[in-house]
């Protein structure tokens, strides 16, 4: 009676797990970069009796989560390069935009400025041509000055931008690491990967290549080491 009893506690807690999770699954179905979960089930170990073996059951051997790395390894990948060539566009637009616009940058200046400097060449007497020239070199000046000011303002920008993103990105590490050694001390323990907590690292992996290129190399307890395109470490184990 009592084995009975053990065997349907054991299916009761396995369908009780399962139930769990597929509300897990459900209520997270909108979340970024969350993972579905599911429950392995196994063969509980048998009982030896007189007439032989006899089941009994069901146990929860593990929580696994429908992951693939190559596929996240392609998704930091592209998200570095789409990032990367967008802040270049974004830079190289503006100042296109300064300098080489038809309409408002510097071209009908200089068109402007050199066309007086020929007017004046082909009438050196000339006193119009004269205060022509001097009126557009005069507008050239203050024009080159606007854009020398505006390019200043667009590097404070960039600078400005490269102190945000080395800040995020520490603190993308920082949260790596935090999740690297709860999972050191899971494996250490041999108890299920938090995978919501590794759903979280592969959120802060992806937010990380959106601000430099990295590496990832997984280590043997589950961690992850982290690297730059240039080979300098982010994350090392639970260190930064």
């Amino acid at each position: 009676m009592v084995d009975i009893l053990n065997t349907a506690i054991r299916g009761l807690m396995a369908f009780r797990a399962s139930m769990a999770t597929t509300g897990h699954n459900v209520a997270n179905v909108n979340t970024p970069y969350y993972s579905r979960q599911r429950v392995e089930l196994g063969t509980a170990t048998p009982e030896k009796q007189s007439y032989g073996y006899m089941g009994t059951g069901v146990d929860i051997e593990s929580v696994t989560r429908a992951y693939d790395d190559f596929v996240m390894k392609q998704l930091r990948g592209h998200t570095s390069g789409v990032r990367q060539y967008e802040t270049l566009n974004d830079l190289t637009s503006q100042m296109s935009a300064l300098l080489g616009d038809t309409d408002v940058g510097l071209t009908p200046d200089l068109e402007t400025f050199f066309g007086a400097m020929q007017d004046l060449a082909n009438a050196p007497a000339s006193i119009p041509a004269r205060q022509v020239f001097l009126d557009e070199a005069e507008t050239l000046t203050t024009r080159l000055q606007d854009i020398n000011s505006a390019l200043s303002d667009l590097r404070n920008a960039v600078d400005a931008g490269i102190i945000n993103a080395v800040a995020a990105v520490n603190n993308l590490a920082t949260g790596i690491a935090d999740i690297n050694r709860a999972v050191a001390q899971a494996a250490d323990s041999a108890a299920n990967p938090p995978n919501d907590l590794l759903d979280d690292r592969d959120r802060m992996l992806v937010d990380l290549s959106n601000l430099a290129g990295i590496q990832v190399v997984t280590q043997q307890d589950g961690s992850l080491n982290v690297f730059l395109n240039n080979g300098q470490p982010l994350v090392v184990g639970n260190t930064t």
